[in-house]
């Protein structure tokens, strides 16, 4: 019901969060960065249900010996074991697995290009999407590889020509079929780009979504029947808004709305978005699409109404792909982030 449970702030140095996920157990589990004096470390956090830290670990690429300052973990995923998966950035992509102790179990590395978001399917294999530059543009890469120790099942690539393309996220539905949106050029105009790809790394469709003005996505959820929510920012009103699209399993749409909260300017797949008052505000929405109109939350007009921007078939290249990926070693700093109690204020309005 959108109720405050409990609030922490959790920091070394200065630190940012930007992952987040939930075990089988109830363990929350929170990555980004910190940078305690200079040091730099991308900052995994398993916080338990009352809102005490059981473990932290900082760790780094062991090739340079120092953290980036531009890295940070990006995406977080747990099995039915509960071990953890991180996908973050720092001088290279990196995927990571960690036990629920928070051991390290193990790491692979992309050299050409960087990892943004990782899933699951059934049978604990992994899919990973991100960014590549093989040569003088950036393309899409995905890759499913094993959960045992991360070793490529296959890879794909989907390319715009004449144009960058470059990751957003990605989700897997319960028949295995994976998932993938991206950012790329149509019609001249930044937009969204949607794909499907079943467990063999074949492609089942490809859909671009906006086409006018600037409209960037900026996450994706899928549910167990393969309906895709994309969420991202739009100006094709010439207001800057938060949008949200849902197409089916077969990439049809089904419904398309935009939310503007003061003068919205970011959202993701959860529904928080930034406004220009400083809010932070989340929205938990039907799934039908339904409920649009006006609303008041916290002194500041929510508008949630239907959008038209354009869908249509796109025709990206599809390709089998051998991006340089590599075990790798990762160093650690054990020392615990402890939380401590946080009193942000909160309100709520009923759509």
């Amino acid at each position: 019901d959108g109720v405050v449970q409990w609030q922490r702030i959790m920091s070394r140095g200065q630190s940012y969060g930007y992952a987040a996920a939930a075990d089988s157990a109830g363990n929350f589990y929170v990555g980004g960065q910190c940078n305690n004096s200079g040091t730099y470390r991308e900052s995994l956090i398993k916080v338990q249900t009352g809102g005490n830290a059981a473990w932290s670990v900082g760790f780094y690429d062991t090739g340079t010996g120092i953290g980036d300052s531009s890295g940070s973990i990006n995406a977080i995923f747990t099995d039915s074991s509960n071990n953890v998966y991180t996908v973050f950035r720092d001088q290279s992509g990196w995927l990571s697995k960690f036990n629920s102790a928070g051991t390290h179990q193990w790491s692979t590395s992309m050299t050409d290009g960087y990892y943004g978001s990782g899933a699951l399917d059934s049978s604990n294999n992994v899919y990973v999407l991100g960014s590549a530059k093989p040569s003088t543009l950036w393309i899409l890469s995905l890759m499913k590889v094993t959960s045992t120790g991360g070793s490529a099942l296959w890879q794909r690539s989907l390319t715009q020509t004449g144009a960058y393309t470059f990751d957003v996220g990605l989700g897997v539905d319960s028949s295995n079929n994976v998932y993938v949106l991206g950012t790329t050029t149509i019609s001249a105009t930044t937009s969204f780009v949607l794909a499907k790809y079943n467990s063999s790394g074949t492609i089942q469709w490809q859909r671009g979504f906006g086409l006018s003005g600037t409209t960037s996505p900026l996450e994706l959820t899928v549910d167990s029947a393969g309906n895709c929510y994309a969420v991202g920012t739009s100006t094709a009103s010439g207001t800057a808004n938060m949008q949200i699209v849902k197409y089916n399993s077969s990439g049809t749409i089904q419904w398309q709305r935009s939310i503007v909260y003061g003068s919205s300017v970011g959202g993701t797949a959860s529904g928080t978005w930034n406004s220009t008052s400083g809010d932070i505000a989340m929205l938990k929405l039907p799934l039908d699409g339904s409920r649009t109109g006006t609303y008041t939350l916290n002194g500041n007009t929510v508008v949630y109404s239907a959008s038209s921007l354009t869908d249509t078939a796109t025709s990206l290249t599809d390709a089998v792909a051998t991006f340089a990926i590599a075990s790798g070693t990762i160093g650690q700093d054990t020392t615990l982030i402890v939380p401590s109690v946080a009193t942000m204020s909160a309100a709520s309005v009923a759509l």
